[in-house]
């Protein structure tokens, strides 16, 4: 045994597990088939939000989940990382949609996007930059539209407020090592 304390991932999984009655392969494919419809669905509605039809939005949402990638972390048997690259969609998502009129909106706009963030992290904590980044980039790509400014300034507020999710773990665990190894960390 050890006192450090375990990784977030594993504690998802541990909930999974236990709401299929300990049935560890029902929870594996719950968990790989979920993300994969998660993520082709969030891409669908990420990239028709900005004007994609319908079926290059599908089928980007499919290379997302099954293209290059995705066969480079099950090569390198990265789950974790598989799992939360089905939210990454949403956690751009949210934060472009349009800016509602009055705070509670806007709070709770905020608060989804922390909560999908937090829960990216948990499976992945190395992801936790990844929407911030993206966010950034389409900020700066498209410098005079301040919904692309916005929503990089939600998202980062958003990655800041989810920090807190990875804790106890994060206060001690060896980052270095944690980069390095992946999720061969453990």
């Amino acid at each position: 045994g050890s006192t450090e304390p375990l990784r977030p991932f594993l504690a998802v999984v541990g909930t999974l597990q236990t709401a299929f009655l300990g049935r560890a392969g029902i929870t594996a494919v719950v968990l790989v088939t979920g993300a994969f419809a998660i993520g082709i669905w969030g891409l669908t509605r990420l990239l028709r939000g900005v004007g994609v039809e319908v079926t290059a939005a599908i089928a980007a949402g499919a290379v997302l989940m099954a293209g290059p990638a995705t066969r480079a972390l099950t090569a390198d048997t990265g789950l974790p990382t598989l799992a939360a690259l089905g939210l990454l969609p949403w956690a751009i998502r949210i934060p472009m949609a349009p800016w509602s009129d009055g705070w509670g909106k806007r709070t709770a706009r905020i608060a989804g996007t922390t909560v999908v963030i937090g829960a990216m992290a948990m499976l992945s904590p190395a992801m936790i930059w990844v929407p911030s980044a993206a966010l950034g980039l389409l900020a700066v790509l498209n410098l005079d539209d301040a919904r692309w400014w916005r929503a990089f300034l939600v998202g980062l507020g958003s990655t800041i407020l989810a920090v807190p999710m990875l804790l106890p773990w994060l206060t001690t665990a060896d980052l270095t090592a944690y980069l390095a190894a992946g999720d061969a960390f453990w």
